[in-house]
């Protein structure tokens, strides 16, 4: 496909309109090929969790095949100081366009007052789209996440942040800002000294360190699954399933969302209470062969500093007992 655009008019049937803190600069034509979207080592810019939504390419691909609507967005670039384009909003169209071999793209090109108003705008950029998908709440907390590792605020600033996550997200009411806010939370702590772990963090710890994790890994020859609640009952039958196909135990590590380093060796007990009213059940209702297939190795060290001053805790190893203390 090679879609002869009209610049004068996509400006007439969507005006460039940038709020406060986006300097438009122009909209052109350019290559594709000169479009930055990722780094060297191949990680997106793309400020949402996923790069590029399938459902919407699809979509973007059928509407621009048809007959191009001039009154839809265009990308958006920023201009860098090497005086490259650098992709902040449209990552699916990119995708489409790629995918049907468009050579030349429309872009607005823009600069930022400050890598925050960057952040809002790649968020923003997504709001009430009838073609791609709303921003759901993991978008919003990765927001919140690179404001503070682009050195925004600091990570204990809620009162910014919460500022910051009502400007993005004028489609939410305040009870949904909160849930957000608190999801946030869990896996962003407001302590610098605390290692902050999700899922996806926890499965890289383990897999870094030769654990098993999402299940059954072959080179091991091991199952292993990392859990931030010791409830795994949702778990049990994907986890048996795997015992009875490869005979091997269970192995169950644990983490901790939304850490109190004052309080983590009480959450790391509320944690082993759940796990052993989950391993009670299972004696209860399931078969002799199965009771003792679960074992729970450690959990994941999350403390990552030696100051006594941080409520007199002490740097972690990979893995720990409920004390903090190391584990192998």
């Amino acid at each position: 496909m090679n879609i002869q655009f009209d610049l004068e008019r996509s400006k007439r049937g969507f005006k460039p309109n940038y709020g406060v803190g986006v300097q438009y600069i122009d909209r052109r034509l350019v290559k594709l090929s000169d479009i930055i979207h990722e780094d060297k080592d191949k990680n997106t810019y793309q400020p949402r969790v996923f790069d590029a939504v399938r459902t919407d390419v699809k979509k973007l691909k059928d509407s621009i095949s048809n007959r191009y609507d001039y009154k839809k967005p265009v990308m958006v670039c920023e201009l860098g100081l090497d005086d490259k384009l650098y992709l902040k909003a449209g990552f699916n169209r990119r995708q489409c366009y790629e995918e049907l071999n468009q050579p030349v793209v429309i872009v607005d090109v823009v600069q930022y007052d400050s890598p925050a108003e960057s952040i809002a705008h790649g968020i923003l950029s997504n709001e009430y789209h009838d073609i791609a998908e709303d921003n759901d709440d993991r978008d919003y907390a990765q927001a919140l996440k690179q404001l503070i590792i682009k050195k925004c605020c600091e990570r204990d600033d809620d009162a910014y942040l919460k500022d910051f996550l009502k400007k993005i997200s004028p489609s939410k009411s305040p009870a949904q800002r909160t849930a957000i806010f608190k999801k946030f939370r869990k896996s962003f702590s407001s302590y610098d000294f605390v290692k902050d772990i999700d899922q996806t963090i926890a499965n890289g710890i383990l897999e870094d360190n030769d654990f098993p994790s999402q299940g059954y890994v072959l080179d091991l020859g091991q199952i292993g699954f990392a859990r931030s609640d010791g409830d795994f009952g949702s778990k049990i039958k994907q986890m048996i399933d795997l015992y009875d196909k490869y005979q091997v135990p269970i192995q169950i590590f644990g983490f901790i969302l939304n850490v109190d380093p004052a309080r983590i060796k009480n959450q790391r007990k509320a944690w082993l209470k759940k796990y052993e009213s989950t391993i009670h059940w299972i004696r209860q209702h399931l078969a002799e062969e199965y009771h003792d297939i679960f074992q729970f190795i450690g959990f994941l060290g999350q403390i990552k500093t030696k100051d006594t001053l941080n409520h007199g805790l002490s740097k972690e190893d990979v893995l720990v007992d409920v004390n903090g203390k190391s584990i192998g």
